[in-house]
This record gives structure tokens, sequence and C-alpha cells, in this order.
């Protein structure tokens, strides 16, 4: 008998005109050799019934494109039949022909006609699973039909092979795992004996124990379950066992996040760099099983093959846990791999798995402080572009904006951040910093009303707020207010230790010259015990006032003790002794310094400035000669001091020698730039200035004015030389130069 599919889906039922005839391939193989014995039907019959069977295929292939009937396991049964001969086993050739038709034609190969083909099918699995892969349109699509028939087999009692096919799949689903997990009454009950004694040793705190019975289980088909590999891996990790609990997680096939984060941490904290980058490629897990969702219809399968067919293989990933980044990040900054932490940031901003503004906040305070402005502002733009802010991160960068004296984006940074934390003190405290940078009276006035609107708002005001008010009152010189508020801060329920707030308060009283109250304060006070930053601030300020000898034995008196003390004490010695003329005491504080710390290019910056300030060239040149094959290289700084002590010497050439030197290799800053217009404006390069300016499109200062005036006037007139002057006003001007500069002397 044959079976055909009707119209409307019926079964009918139609005589053989060949009975020896077992399947396509043989009918076709009759008839076109022309061989039959007797009691065969004819070359034409044979024929006709070949072209009967291809007819009928074709409608058992349009039928099963149906969902509806493909998933009627009686349906699958009766085409199946109609397709193979009720009296035939498909063999792994017919099998491979019945999956390249009916994924050609759109068919899916769903667990119900897997599971209706392993019914048929005598023969060994892997070929079913051979032709499974072969003729899937995709790597994902075989995945997923292999995950059929794992749970075709579960279904048809075929456990054993089940689990050879799952061996060879290269990911299987929680859905099929949790066919396979499912507990067998004949040869699972060991396996769950096993697994109530592991957790019964855990519970009791025999580790030892629950290893060795999970040894026992390893031995066994199934193995151990997720839950009991992880809940090992806690005991492990609690007992301080890292690397065996590491070797468990990595066993375990579902996402185990909170184990994860756990993980990473401790080795994070002992600096582990490859162990916190192996966990962290752990971290790209799989958000929810999107197979098993497909087979309960909770996703559309259309969907999921347009991910894998555009490539986007990220959309079935959830992100990298933003605490996982973070750790990540902070072992790598710790040992200061802070390129490679940058690296890090750009390979996930790429990818489309974007770290926490955490992280992106870590690595630019650490550019801020490192003062790279160009590092910090790119990445900034990234973390912007994701729509993530980090405080820190803003407050860092506006003062390394403050710092290179740009006070507009300044501004503009402490507003953004005031726009997206409104109520946050890191807001307050970014406006209240630029305000204070400023000398301007206004500006130290509207840090007071800045002040008055946070307790208007009820937003409770930090040791750092209070230490930004006492500043401002300390540039108006209220002395009294500055005290007050020195008590509020003391009083404050928030506030443990307003340290900061006493040493704001010690940096006022030197800005009002107040220093016999700023020393008796740092001595003896009943507010706080003054910490290293409060003697600094006070050495400094009498050095300032002159009082080096004082500053001195304050200086030692701390060195004494056992205190820390801080390069800036050194070098505000060095540069009052250097105002004063001696030279001699600024080589033994230069020499004393590098005695207790390594050296620093801003330490042999204040030297050669002192020996330029003083008309001591030799000795400068000589220190600079020295930093260049030294171990600390010049700075711009450094190139900057010894331009300037050229220039108010009237070597103008040495000046700009200078300047061509450092400009060849690194980018110029405005203040060099600015010092080589003047030297060349001195030196009748007229020309070479106007040529700066337009090169670098620049705009002119209170400093280069008159040297372009100068410089225009000896080319230009009348209007054409007020056109060329506005032109420059509108300008704006970069804050850093190309680095090929042209000379003087050969343009």
């Amino acid at each position: 008998m044959l079976s055909l599919i009707g119209p409307g889906g019926r079964l009918i039922v139609c005589n053989r005109a060949w009975r020896g005839c077992a399947s396509l391939s043989t009918v076709s193989k009759a008839a076109n050799d022309g061989r039959y014995t007797k009691g065969s039907p004819s070359i034409e019959q044979s024929r006709e019934l070949l072209s009967k069977l291809r007819r009928t295929r074709l409608k058992i292939v349009q039928s099963l494109t149906d969902r509806r009937k493909a998933s009627d396991p009686r349906f699958v049964a009766a085409a199946l039949s109609a397709w193979f001969g009720s009296d035939q086993s498909p063999n792994k050739v017919e099998l491979i022909l019945l999956c390249e038709r009916l994924t050609s034609e759109g068919v899916r190969l769903d667990i119900t006609l897997l599971r209706e083909i392993v019914k048929l099918f005598k023969g060994s699995i892997e070929s079913l699973e051979t032709a499974l892969k072969i003729n899937a349109a995709s790597a994902s699509e075989g995945n997923r039909a292999v995950n059929s028939l794992i749970i075709a087999l579960v279904d048809s009692g075929r456990r054993d092979e089940a689990f050879l096919v799952a061996e060879n799949c290269t990911y299987v689903t929680g859905f099929a795992r949790q066919k396979l997990d499912r507990p067998d009454r004949d040869h699972d009950q060991q396996c769950r004996g096993l697994e109530k004694s592991i957790l019964n040793h855990l519970k009791k705190g025999n580790l030892e124990a629950a290893s060795t019975d999970l040894k026992k289980m390893d031995g066994l088909r199934q193995g151990p379950s997720d839950d009991v590999l992880a809940d090992l891996s806690w005991a492990y990790l609690h007992r301080g066992s890292k690397l065996e609990a590491m070797q468990l997680f990595k066993r375990i096939k579902t996402p185990r996040m909170a184990l994860l984060i756990s993980l990473m941490s401790k080795f994070g904290a002992e600096r582990n760099l490859p162990a916190c980058e192996e966990l962290f490629s752990y971290s790209k897990v799989l958000s929810f099983p999107l197979l098993d969702l497909i087979h309960v219809g909770s996703i559309a399968e259309e969907t999921l093959m347009g991910w894998f067919d555009a490539g986007d293989g990220n959309a079935l990933y959830s992100q990298n846990n933003p605490r996982a980044v973070d750790i990540l990040v902070e072992v790598l900054m710790a040992l200061g791999e802070l390129n490679e932490a940058r690296r890090l940031l750009d390979t996930l901003l790429n990818g489309k798995i974007p770290p926490s503004g955490r992280s992106f906040g870590r690595v630019i305070v650490k550019l801020c402080k490192a003062n790279d402005l160009e590092g910090a502002y790119s990445v900034f733009l990234n973390m912007r572009s994701l729509q993530m802010y980090d405080p820190k991160a803003y407050v860092s960068l506006a003062g390394l904006l403050r710092r290179r004296h740009r006070m507009k984006d300044a501004f503009k940074l402490s507003d953004e951040l005031t726009s997206i934390y409104p109520s946050s003190t890191f807001s307050y405290n970014c406006l209240l910093d630029n305000l204070l940078a400023s000398n301007n009276p206004v500006q130290h006035r509207r840090a007071l009303r800045v002040f008055e609107e946070m307790a208007r708002k009820k937003i409770p005001p930090t040791d750092s707020v209070y230490a930004a008010v006492i500043k401002a009152h300390g540039k108006l010189h209220n002395k009294t207010e500055c005290y007050r508020f020195m008590e509020e801060a003391f009083k404050c329920n928030g506030i443990g230790v307003p340290i900061a707030s006493f040493n704001s308060l010690m940096f006022a009283l030197g800005e009002m010259g107040d220093l016999e109250d700023a020393y008796r304060l740092v001595v003896s006070n009943s507010w706080v015990e003054p910490d290293d930053v409060s003697y600094s601030i006070v050495i400094r300020c009498l050095a300032k006032g002159g009082r080096l000898h004082e500053a001195e034995e304050l200086l030692e008196s701390q060195s004494t003790r056992g205190r820390g003390t801080f390069e800036h004490e050194y070098l505000a010695l060095m540069t009052n002794y250097a105002n004063a003329g001696d030279l001699s005491k600024v080589e033994s504080m230069f020499r004393r310094l590098l005695a207790r710390s390594k050296p620093s290019a801003t330490a042999y910056n204040c030297l050669i400035k002192s020996y330029m300030q003083n008309n001591d060239f030799e000795g400068a040149e000589n220190v600079f000669r020295e930093m260049k094959e030294g171990p600390v290289f010049p700075s711009e700084r450094t190139y900057l001091s010894m331009m300037k002590g050229y220039n108010e010497a009237g070597n103008y050439k040495a000046s700009l020698e200078i300047f061509l030197e450092f400009s060849s290799n690194r980018a110029a800053t405005m203040p060099m730039l600015e010092e080589a217009i003047f030297a060349a404006s001195q030196s009748g390069k007229h020309f070479y200035v106007l040529k700066l300016f337009e090169d670098q499109c620049l705009v002119p200062s209170q400093r280069t004015i008159k040297p372009l005036m100068i410089a225009v006037a000896q080319f230009v007139e009348g209007k054409e030389f007020q056109n060329l002057l506005l032109e420059m006003s509108e300008r704006e001007s970069p804050n850093f130069l190309p680095r090929r500069i042209s000379s003087p002397w050969t343009s």
C-alpha cells in the first residue's frame, strides 16, 4: 500500500503498482536502467510510478510547511510513512535526501518531526546527526536541529544516544539540558543519592567528603548538576581556595554571575590579572536560553534567524556585567596598565557591549592625574556617547581644564553635571571649584550664593563644600566668617573629621597674610588633628610670606617626627630662596629633596627657573642637559622656563631654538607659542609671526597682540589691516598645536 496526501491534508491509501519498489531511489534506478524481472511492471509503469512518487513527496513537503499540521504527531507519522514506505527503514542516504529536501523547501526540523524520524530510524544515530548538520542552512540552524534531536531521543527513551549527541553539540540549550538532567528512575538513582550526600556534607562543612562524592559523580553518565558545582565552588571560595573554586566554576554551563563577580573580586584584590581576564571572558554569556524560548513559542524563530544571518551575535548575548568590567579595569590600572584599560573600553565600545560609567570614570580620573587632556577628553566623549555618566569624571576633567586655564570649558562641564545630577553635592562641588579658581571677587560672591542655594534645597553639605565656602570667604578677606563656618563644619553631624575645612582655613589665613594664626592653629587647635597637608599649607604660606627660616624649621621638625613631606614644600622654599637671590640655599633644598624622594621634572623645572631668574644661564643649561641625559626627561614646563629666561635676558635666538627643538617631536602649548612669537618679533622675524598666526589659526592674546600688530603693519595698511585683525579675533584658538613647525631662519 502507498500512503498519499490528498486535498485538504487528508491521508489517502492506494495500491502499490510494484511491491518490490522500496524507495524512490529503487524506482528511479529501475526506470532508468530498464531492467526488470518476471512479474515486475514494465518500464512505462515504473516511470509512471516514479512520477507519482515524486508528486506525492512534493505534496508531503508542502503539507509539512504548515506549522499546525507539522505539530500533529499523527500527521507527521503518516507523512513519513508515505515518504519512506510503511515497510521500510530509512538509511543514511535517504535521510540526507530528506533533510535536503525539507530544508530547501523551508520546512522546520522541529521536535515533533525529529521524534517521528527517530521512531523510524534503526541505524546509528551519528548518521542522523551528520545529516542534520550537513543540510542546515547555517551553523545556528544546525545547532538548533541537533538540540531538537537530543530532546526527541530523550522522549523516545534513547537517553544514552542523547548523551552522545550532546557531547558533540556546540551548545546545548537549557531546555535540552533539563531533559538530559531529568531524573531517570532506572539509571539516575545513584546520581540523586550522591547529590544529596554532597549537599549534606556541605551543610556540615565537610568539604573533603563532598569532593570525594563529586569525583564519584564524575564517573557517572549524567555527571553533577550546575547547582551542585556552584555550591561546591562557593564552599571552596569561602574557605579561600580560589583556584579550586575557579576550576569548578568553569565547568558550570549556566550563568552564575554572582559567583563570577565574587571570584573576580578575590583575584582582583591580589592583582591577579590573568585570572581576572579569564574569568571576564565568562561574563559574556547567554542571558536566557533563546532556543528554549523558540520551542515554547516565546520568541519568533524568524527574529533569532535574522540575528544570526545578519552576523549580529551580540544580540544573543547579555551585556557584560558592569561590576566585572569595573574589577578588570581596576586591576589593570593598579598594575599601571592604563593603555590596556583604555583599549579594553574601546573593545567593549566597538563590540556594542559597553561597560559602566564607573569604568570610564576611573580611566578619566587617572588620565587627568597624568595631565593627559586629549586622552581624558577622548574617553569622556566615548562615555557620553553611550549616555553613561560618572560624577568623578566630570570633576577631574573640569579640574584639568582649570589648570589649563580653559575656564569656559570647565564651566560647561559643571553646568552639564548639574543638569544630570541637580541635587548632588558633586555638581555643586564642581561649580564651587570653578568659581573659586578665578581671582574675580564677583565669582567668589557667587560661590557664597551657591552655598545658600544648597541650603534652600536642603542638600546636606559635605566637608568639601564647607572647605569651598571657607576658601571663598578667605579670598574675600572675611576672617570672622571663615572661623564661623569652621565651627559649623566641626559641629555638623554628617561630617566626622572636617580636615578639608581645616586645611581650607589654613589656606585662607595664608591668603589673608595672617601667618601667626595659621602657625598657632597647626600647632594646637580644638577641632582636628592636622595632617600632612595642613603642615604643607602652613610651610608654603610661611615661605611665601618671607619667613623662610620658620618654614624650614617647621619642615625639619615634621621630617624628624616621621610625618610625610610633599615636594611642594621644598619647591616653595626653593622658589622663595630664588626670589631672595640665595642660590646656595636653592641648591641645598634641591639636594635634600632628591635625598627624600625620586627626582621629578617639577623639581628640575623649579631649579632651572631659579637659575634663570638669577641670570645663571650656565647653571640652567647644565641642569637642562642633565635632564635630557638622565632619568627625568624635560617637560613642556622645562622648555617654557628656558624660553622665558632667555627672553627676559634678551637672547631671543636661543629662545626660538629651544621652541623649535620641542615642537619638532611634541605638540607645543599656547604659552610656549606666545613666548616664541614674542622672541620672533623682537628678532625682527615679522613674517614668521604672521606665519605662526596663520598656520595655527591663533587668536591674539595680551602677550601677542603687540607683536602681531607690528608684523601686520609691515605688510598691510589701512582697511585691510583692520579686517585682518577682526578675522583673527573671531577665531577659536586650539589648545595644542601641530607637531611640525618651520624655522624662522628657513622661511
